[in-house]
């Protein structure tokens, strides 16, 4: 907070990059983030772990090096690190080659309460629905194909994360979720509550896709009735569509998910991103690239889970677009 020598000063952040390898992202955590009080960077792998101190040694010669103080190498599992510090870390960042899906457990256990998790899936196979089986042993959520498979997939990670929360009486918030090149990203907040974590089967819905047409359907997994100041919660109502198939084409439905329903964005954070980036362009070496993505996120509408297209749309009716 802004104020005057009776401010109090923020704590300094300890941030968990998990799976560091050679230590490239906990070094510029360290030299470009204010406010970081330390960096754990951990690998399994002994190699792994002696290119990052040699990394930080090296970025300990040159201009700002005294940042390197604040990067601690570790070599351990991951999985370890993170049950042995519950609620210790502000920020872990998991980036594994491929599925997360083997790390979320305990991840959600070691942020603190209102800390921030950064989980990365490359996967994109899996989650996109070439492999729906596969999908929900990794998961948890079956996942479709569909011109949707992109947020689809940012939806499927979203929900699996909450549901490993919640077995900790815990939920998350997101913050930012983003499809880019061939991964996606999400960014949620963590937090603890007995109270609001029974709300998880409301986030959460089974997708009936047609599979003649772009036509779907959304079954809530569970709903919440609000009386007086009491609140029930009870199971989903269904089904979502009719016996008979597709009121649009007659074609028959697969089911897929469940999905997370909810916003995958923070309106206020992802604008006030836009806004640094626009105004402090020399800050973000990628600016162009950042505002545009997060131009992006900022216009898109914030309750309404997946999409048609409208191309596809025109082909189903054959119709021009």
């Amino acid at each position: 907070p802004e104020g005057g020598a009776g401010a109090a000063a923020a704590p300094a952040l300890r941030i968990l990059e998990a799976l560091a390898a050679s230590g490239l992202r906990a070094i510029r955590y360290a030299r470009e983030l204010p406010g970081v009080g330390e960096v754990v960077a951990c690998d399994l792998e002994k190699r792994a772990v002696e290119h990052m101190r040699r990394n930080v040694q090296h970025n300990a010669e040159g201009p700002g090096g005294e940042a390197m103080a604040r990067v601690t190498p570790v070599q351990s599992d991951a999985r370890l690190v993170m049950l042995q510090n519950p609620k210790e870390f502000d920020v872990v960042d998991l980036d594994p080659y491929g599925t997360p899906s083997m790390f979320l457990d305990t991840a959600v256990q070691t942020v603190a309460d209102g800390g921030l998790m950064c989980v990365t899936a490359t996967d994109m196979a899996v989650l996109c629905g070439n492999s729906g089986e596969v999908s929900w042993t990794k998961y948890g959520s079956y996942a479709l194909r569909g011109k949707y498979c992109h947020e689809m997939a940012l939806r499927i990670l979203l929900a699996s994360v909450e549901q490993h929360a919640v077995r900790h009486r815990r939920y998350i918030v997101p913050v930012l979720s983003v499809s880019i090149d061939f991964y996606v990203r999400v960014f949620v907040r963590v937090f603890s509550s007995a109270q609001i974590m029974k709300e998880t089967p409301s986030k959460l819905s089974y997708v009936w896709q047609c599979v003649n047409c772009d036509s779907f359907e959304l079954q809530p997994v569970g709903r919440t009735m609000h009386k007086d100041r009491s609140v029930k919660y009870l199971p989903g109502s269904g089904p979502a569509v009719g016996a008979g198939g597709c009121e649009h084409c007659g074609g028959r439905f697969n089911m897929g998910g469940p999905v997370w329903n909810g916003p995958i964005h923070d309106a206020e954070w992802t604008q006030e991103i836009l806004r640094e980036a626009q105004e402090n362009p020399e800050a973000f070496p990628a600016h162009k690239k950042i505002q545009s993505i997060m131009t992006m996120v900022c216009e898109e509408l914030p309750d309404a889970p997946l999409f048609m297209d409208l191309h596809q749309m025109s082909a189903t009716v054959k119709s021009t677009a």
